[in-house]
């Protein structure tokens, strides 16, 4: 399990993307699995450029905040949250 963190960059994601490919192809990977709960990005536009097909996942994400959160605007926008199968554990 692994977790993917980039600047927002296409240069720097397809490098990220093409070593984890090469990587689970060098220890005899047959699939790649990667569960994204986020908006539809940069980050889904690289894989899907890399042959990653969508699926249907249950996975969802419940965030509460009260209302007098100086960040609340910030943690409600859909855009600036992503997770992976990694972030399972948190």
């Amino acid at each position: 399990m692994i977790d993917i963190v980039f600047q927002p960059s296409e240069d720097v994601l397809d490098t990220l993307l093409a070593e984890l490919i090469r990587d689970a192809r060098t220890r005899g990977a047959i699939a790649i699995s990667l569960i994204h709960l986020g908006v539809q990005g940069m980050l889904i536009q690289r894989l899907r450029a890399f042959g990653f097909l969508r699926r249907t996942e249950d996975s969802s994400l419940h965030v509460y905040v009260p209302g007098e959160s100086e960040l609340e605007r910030a943690l409600i926008e859909p855009g600036n949250w992503n997770f992976l199968n990694a972030d399972a554990d948190v």
